[in-house]
């Protein structure tokens, strides 16, 4: 059988976060494999919940319903991996099953002690702009510039008003 999509893509995800899984052996790999087809089957029971709960617009419920899919499907390959003695390509499966499959390559969850997740090499300048302090760090910068801009603006129009009025007084005196 064809893998699922998620599986299919080249992702951020699997392969930034590969270097944190390089130095485990068979027992923690095992570990990565549970702690993220936990967050998956979570993830899948949380958005039932809410989609029940709530109105969902049917395009949520279909991009919900495939990320639940793929995150599903890659767990049940992971955990075949697993049972095969295969542990580093299940924990690559487990961790595409959740980064990849459920959050769309938007955390990647490797580590075994806190904090768990990181977020892809790719996605940290895109995080920084959503940060308070990035936002804020944005409008600093936007005032700034619109300072400059205004100030140099300001003197260029001092500067023609000035040249008029030395223009007028030369004529005025030509005159006399």
């Amino acid at each position: 059988p064809a893998p699922p999509a998620a599986a299919q893509r080249s992702t951020v995800a699997s392969t930034s976060c590969q270097r944190w899984m390089a130095r485990y052996g068979t027992g923690e790999l095992a570990r990565v494999v549970k702690m993220n087809c936990e967050r998956v089957s979570l993830a899948a029971k949380e958005w039932s919940a809410t989609a029940n709960a709530s109105r969902v617009s049917a395009k949520q419920i279909a991009d919900w319903d495939a990320r639940k899919a793929d995150g599903i499907a890659l767990c049940q390959e992971a955990q075949d991996l697993l049972t095969r003695g295969h542990a580093r390509d299940a924990a690559q499966r487990a961790v595409q099953a959740f980064g990849v499959g459920i959050m769309k390559n938007k955390l990647c969850c490797t580590r075994l002690s806190p904090p768990n997740c990181i977020v892809p090499n790719d996605d940290l300048y895109d995080m920084r702009l959503r940060t308070p302090a990035g936002i804020l760090i944005g409008i600093f910068v936007v005032v700034v510039a619109l300072m400059c801009v205004g100030t140099a603006i300001e003197s260029c129009v001092k500067r023609s008003k000035a040249d008029r009025r030395g223009d007028e007084g030369e004529e005025e005196e030509e005159d006399e």
